[in-house]
């Protein structure tokens, strides 16, 4: 049902200057990775204080507010990149189980982020040191892993 879709992207015409230029894949290749290094760098630095690890005087609140730029810039590059990523290689990524997989934790990554993680973090009431806050911590660092493992095993399937 998506075939027809993912042969259209792959006959683009971004498509087809990616895959023409002998230095546009790698260099969104290294956007997507820099990309990826703000976003869960900012992600990592708001988990591991919900695990309790790096407890400073400086709230919770405050190191997400101070992260989330880092984040959001971080989330959109990897868009902008992975979108010019999966139009240059589309038909082989149908065919690719570790797209596929990618694909579905992403979405559940995002609605897990946005709405559950989101909603402890901006809490004033959550405490790091509670269960709960490490619970949140542990399933989103799961989550991002299950994202970027077979993300980056794309490439090599």
């Amino acid at each position: 049902m998506l075939l027809p879709f993912f042969n259209w992207a792959q006959n683009s015409a971004v498509s087809n200057a990616i895959l023409n230029s002998w230095w546009a894949g790698a260099a969104i290749n290294i956007g997507h990775l820099l990309s990826l290094v703000f976003f869960i760098g900012g992600m990592l630095i708001i988990n591991l204080r919900l695990l309790g690890v790096g407890v400073t005087q400086t709230p919770l609140r405050q190191v997400a507010i101070e992260a989330q730029p880092w984040m959001l810039g971080g989330l959109a590059g990897l868009a902008l990149t992975g979108v010019l990523q999966f139009v240059s290689l589309a038909t082989r990524n149908y065919y690719n189980f570790n797209f596929w997989f990618k694909m579905t934790f992403l979405l559940i990554s995002l609605i897990y982020t946005f709405t559950i993680w989101r909603s402890v973090i901006f809490n004033e009431a959550t405490m790091s040191e509670s269960a709960k806050a490490k619970l949140v911590g542990i399933l989103s660092i799961g989550l991002w892993a299950c994202v970027v493992i077979p993300g980056r095993l794309i490439g090599l399937t």
